[in-house]
């Protein structure tokens, strides 16, 4: 399969994703995490720690550079104090 190209619906292949390329989608998520933890005056290091996530690693995911998993997204939530459905609030039609 050609990176970028989507399956055929009914497909066994993964996408793949271009590398470097973000997803408005996993831009979007990692705004929210970003707005939420400023919100809560949580510093990057601190949110790091508890999350046993590398700081860098929480940057790309801010950025979106990095996708995150949903086991990851359902931790952030908790030590957010809000639910998983709030990272995908306000989202625009993608």
């Amino acid at each position: 399969m050609k990176k970028g190209v989507r399956p055929e619906p009914g497909s066994s292949e993964t996408p793949v994703v271009k590398a470097g390329v973000s997803d408005s989608l996993d831009v979007h998520v990692g705004q929210q995490l970003r707005r939420r933890r400023l919100a809560l005056k949580i510093r990057l290091k601190k949110f790091s720690k508890d999350a046993g996530v590398s700081q860098k690693q929480i940057q790309r995911f801010e950025s979106g550079e990095n996708r995150t998993i949903a086991r990851r997204l359902f931790d952030f939530a908790r030590l957010l104090n809000v639910s998983p459905e709030y990272f995908f609030e306000d989202m625009e039609s993608l």
